[in-house]
């Protein structure tokens, strides 16, 4: 019913008649019962995927033993994505909608958890009820980070060296230490790491920039860890404006030299997390690119890797990126995590190592044009100048030929030699001819009637002042208005006149009352 998008009017005929055949079964038959789903399309379909994976899962495990753990990658790649999206189902649950289905598969999976990850052993399956939403491990996503130095920032950002001399910028964070163990150390990491990084690259404004841009990726990583609910706005939760008021306050000690970080406080922690893949991403693409014909057995790794880049990628680039239309020119609004240069589209990796997921350049355009701004007016308008060039074309056409009819000389001949004879060769055109080849110019067409009709007036015109047919319309039509108004005038006279009549006989038919008086 939800493919074929019928309306609730026929939804409800459908369950009638469904009921009809459980009461007309015989005694003693099973009954199959309906469920009446009061859900949107797309929470319909969440349902239905995670059910069906659940009773089908018996049939997929057999076939997982079947075949070689080189060969299982699609069966495991199949499982992850029914992991997430029990993991998605349970974290949008707020109306209880999935209940059944989160039941289902707590009850089918708890006992599951030491095979898959015996059998897909990289995908970290087995932490699914450990998990809080989105925390399944990349597979060897550590691996194809040592190609970059981004991993070695974070870790030098995490770092407990010399932190305890920077306790004074913290004084106001100590008080949450309670509420959320752990915020003061990650303060004290803060306040240090800011200073550090102005004295390291002082002379170096690019440099400055981007350990800036790590920094801000990796004070919102740490904060995330710190607050159990990833899906709230930032700008919602306490103890984050007051950690980023210490790097604040920094920062105007450091005067032209400080790094700035944005306050993304309409952001949830989740996106923040999803930013900071992106960024993370654009780093060390070159790296990887240029290790691509090395990297033999890891490929599906990075297929799988880089697959999911590409989802974030198309997720954002309608608000990071502004292009116009067959043109290079481009605007980039989120330079901090997301690169606008197609260099670095992440379906170019993809096509290199011939993974499954890349998409074709058809398709691939089409992730550009819902960012293109003026697409659909320069189609209209490519659309409109080639219909204005075949309209030209012909134009041009039939004034080519009118052209050549008034260069060349012509012969006309009277009524006996009713024939127009070209001087350059011998081609016979009657005065039909020329009278078609006349009227297939518009202009002569519209002139033509234009003229005409100020001629028919012109001449109704002089007809009606200066010839006796006028003068004799003129004179009938004075007489009819005379004779109108005669005829009212005695139309008036006569009513007056029965008026009166009719008054004068009331009073000669009424009755007289006399008095008489004795003398």
């Amino acid at each position: 019913m939800v493919k074929n998008s019928y309306n609730h009017k026929t939804i409800q005929y459908i369950y009638a008649a469904w009921d009809v055949i459980n009461r007309n079964r015989k005694k003693g038959y099973n009954y199959c019962w309906y469920k009446n789903f009061k859900l949107a399309s797309s929470e319909f379909n969440n349902k239905k995927q995670l059910y069906e994976f659940l009773e089908h899962y018996d049939s997929i495990k057999n076939k997982l033993n079947n075949v070689d753990s080189s060969n299982n990658i699609e069966y495991c790649t199949f499982i992850k994505k029914m992991f997430d999206l029990y993991l998605e189902m349970e974290k949008s649950n707020t109306a209880q909608i999935y209940n059944d289905e989160i039941r289902y598969f707590q009850q089918k999976i708890n006992c599951e958890l030491s095979y898959v990850k015996t059998k897909c052993s990289d995908k970290c399956l087995h932490l699914v009820f450990q998990t809080k939403n989105d925390n399944f491990c990349q597979p060897n996503e550590n691996n194809i980070g040592e190609l970059s130095k981004s991993p070695k920032k974070y870790e030098d950002f995490n770092s407990e060296e010399n932190i305890d001399i920077y306790c004074n910028f913290c004084t106001e964070i100590l008080p949450l230490e309670r509420d959320y163990p752990g915020i003061n150390e990650l303060c004290k990491k803060l306040a240090r790491n800011l200073i550090d990084i102005t004295k390291e690259t002082a002379e170096n404004n690019d440099d400055i920039k981007n350990n800036c841009e790590y920094l801000t990726h990796w004070i919102y990583d740490e904060m995330r860890k710190l607050y159990s609910s990833p899906s709230q706005s930032i700008g919602n939760i306490p103890f984050v404006h007051k950690l980023l008021d210490v790097g604040y306050r920094i920062n105007e000690t450091l005067k032209n030299k400080h790094c700035r970080f944005k306050y993304y406080r309409d952001y949830s922690f989740e996106e923040l997390k999803e930013m900071k893949k992106l960024h993370d991403f654009f780093k060390i693409y070159k790296d990887i690119d240029n290790k691509i014909s090395t990297i033999g057995s890891e490929n599906s790794n990075y297929c799988e890797y880089i697959s999911h880049i590409y989802g974030l990628y198309r997720k954002y680039i309608k608000n990071c990126c502004e292009y116009y239309y067959k043109e290079n020119h481009y605007n980039d609004n989120c330079s901090d995590y997301f690169n606008c240069d197609k260099t670095y589209d992440p379906n170019n990796l993809l096509k290199k190592l011939n993974c499954s997921s890349k998409l074709s350049d058809e398709e691939s355009q089409k992730v550009y044009d819902v960012a293109t701004l003026d697409r659909l007016a320069k189609l209209m308008t490519e659309k409109s100048e080639e219909q204005s060039k075949l309209l030209s074309k012909s134009t041009s056409e039939k004034s080519q030929v009118q052209a050549e009819l008034l260069a060349k000389s012509v012969v006309v001949k009277l009524k006996e030699q009713p024939e127009l004879i070209f001087k350059d060769k011998n081609v016979i055109i009657t005065s039909e001819n020329l009278f078609s080849a006349l009227l297939n110019d518009p202009f002569y067409v519209a002139s033509l009637g234009f003229f005409g009709l100020l001629g028919i007036f012109f001449t109704l015109f002089c007809f009606y002042k200066f010839t006796p047919l006028g003068s004799n319309f003129r004179k009938k039509s004075t007489g009819n208005e005379i004779s109108k108004n005669n005829y009212n005038q005695k139309g008036r006279k006569k009513l007056l006149y029965e008026n009166s009549e009719s008054n004068n006989t009331n009073l000669k038919n009424r009755p007289y009352k006399l008095a008489y008086q004795s003398s």
